[in-house]
């Protein structure tokens, strides 16, 4: 039977066979969107290590916290971040203390002696370690951090995170 004879035959034939053509449309539209693969994650950033605290410790309040490390890039971007300090001991302090966003050229940064990351201890983390010392604790920190990748079409990459090792800060009357 041609196609066109087929047409032609009352609706009540039709109607079935077509409607178990699209059932089986369906059912290989969804196993072939089952199986097709999904693109890799946009991941521009390369995973980031534990940056160094350069200080003598305890750091004294009022002196910085330099920072050594380095960060590696896959392609320039531009990324939004945030900066946090949080207590590894006891845990449960964390200071949200930067948000931006900035560009980054492809390749490697490395911050190391006059390049080193310097950070102003903020006055807000200095009075929750005055809190904790209130209270008999003597708190460990440790500066962290995330960037997220993003375009100018608003795509946004796998975000990275990064932390100091920790250091504990040393209040005016220990000094």
């Amino acid at each position: 039977m041609s196609l066109t004879e087929w047409w032609r035959q009352p609706r009540q034939v039709k109607r079935p066979i077509l409607v178990l053509t699209a059932i089986a449309a369906v059912q290989a539209g969804a196993l072939l969107a089952s199986v097709w693969p999904e693109p890799d994650p946009w991941d521009p950033i390369e995973p980031l290590q534990v940056q160094v605290v350069a200080n003598d410790q305890p750091i004294p309040y009022g002196e910085p916290v330099v920072v050594e490390g380095v960060k590696c890039y896959r392609e320039p971007v531009k990324v939004s971040g945030v900066v946090t300090w949080a207590t590894e001991d006891p845990s449960g302090t964390s200071i949200v203390t930067g948000r931006g966003v900035a560009y980054r050229e492809q390749g490697c940064v490395t911050f190391l002696g006059a390049d080193a990351f310097v950070n102003t201890v903020p006055p807000i983390v200095l009075d929750a370690d005055r809190a904790l010392r209130a209270r008999g604790v003597e708190a460990s920190w440790y500066i962290t951090g995330s960037e997220t990748p993003f375009d100018a079409d608003g795509r946004h990459g796998v975000t990275r995170s990064w932390r100091t090792e920790s250091f504990r800060l040393l209040a005016e009357d220990e000094q």
